[in-house]
């Protein structure tokens, strides 16, 4: 379910109802029930090792973890660390759409602000002070959605640390960007319209993200030059363009 935005062209709707089709067929067609049996174990048995919680980003990698743990029957709460004001605004709605579909969820947002000094905007001390204050008050034991086809330091880390650790548990590591916007589309879940923002065909979905906005963190695939395009506005009122 793609959440709609006014920036969105009619041209990125059309390309995101032909990616959605093959996403659905994609499901039918590449055994992610497995994939999805498997995550929802891993789940289920890091939480019996004791009070842990899940980091929404509201992203779709989060969304489908976000799904995951609503199945697997376990009372875990989900933690947003929302930097402001650089926060992509249509996270909310993602938020908001998702916890009407699962009332039950316990919540919480973690609020700090973005740092600016003289090399410009930058969030990653940001960042860090607010998983400080989500390990206080939840303990260090943490879900995620980050998958190893993402960099790397992330397969490296699969290879030594499994899929879970003592501290941390990554139920989707092994998936494909395909699984997860298969799963998305099988489950109705809502998609941040971020991923639709594909200018005509020349950014590719799987490499947009929905972080805060500019500032040097994920600076890859002409991330900058895409904000520009679909999010002027807020950098400009931000005082980032």
């Amino acid at each position: 379910m793609l959440i709609l935005s006014d920036r969105l062209s009619r041209k990125d709707i059309a390309m995101w109802e032909q990616y959605e089709t093959a996403d659905l067929l994609w499901f039918h067609t590449h055994k992610i029930q497995p994939r999805i049996e498997r995550a929802v174990l891993e789940i289920q048995d890091f939480y019996s090792k004791g009070p842990c919680y899940l980091g929404v980003s509201w992203g779709k990698d989060s969304v489908t973890v976000a799904h995951l743990v609503a199945l697997s029957g376990c009372d875990i709460p989900f933690v947003w660390v929302r930097v402001e004001p650089i926060k992509n605004p249509e996270c909310l709605n993602v938020r908001d759409e998702f916890l009407s579909q699962y009332p039950q969820t316990k919540y919480d947002e973690i609020i700090t602000h973005r740092k600016r000094d003289f090399f410009g905007s930058h969030t990653k001390r940001t960042l860090g002070a607010g998983f400080k204050e989500a390990y206080r008050k939840y303990g260090k034991r943490h879900i995620s959605g980050v998958r190893s086809e993402e960099s790397g330091i992330r397969k490296i880390s699969r290879f030594t640390h499994g899929i879970s650790s003592a501290n941390a548990c990554r139920p989707i590591i092994d998936w494909r960007h395909n699984d997860v916007f298969a799963y998305l589309a099988h489950n109705d879940l809502p998609v941040h319209p971020s991923y639709a923002m594909l200018g005509g065909g020349r950014w590719e979905r799987e490499h947009l993200r929905v972080a805060s906005l500019g500032g040097k963190r994920g600076d890859q695939f002409g991330r900058t030059i895409w904000e520009k395009e679909y999010y002027s506005d807020i950098l400009r009122r931000t005082g980032q363009l």
